[in-house]
C-alpha cells in the first residue's frame, strides 16, 4: 500500500521521487520527482523505494 509522502521509484522511466496525491478512482499516483518534476502515473507502475541506510554496520557483521 503507497501512502502520501512515501519514497517511491516509476517503474516505467526509473525516476525517485514522493508521492504528492492518490487518486484511488482512476488508479493513479501523482509522483513529484527528485529531479523537480511532477506527473500521474498508474498505480501498478509505482514501487516503494527501499534504500540499505546503514552499510557500515553490515561491514562488521560480515567481518564478524
Amino acid at each position: 500500500m503507497i501512502s502520501i509522502g512515501d519514497n517511491v521509484v516509476n517503474s516505467e522511466n526509473l525516476q525517485t521521487g514522493n508521492v504528492v496525491q492518490i487518486d484511488e478512482a482512476n488508479n493513479k499516483v501523482e509522483i513529484a520527482y527528485a529531479s523537480g518534476g511532477q506527473a500521474w502515473v498508474l498505480a501498478e507502475n509505482v514501487k516503494k523505494l527501499l534504500l540499505e541506510t546503514d552499510p557500515a554496520s553490515r561491514q562488521q557483521f560480515l567481518n564478524d
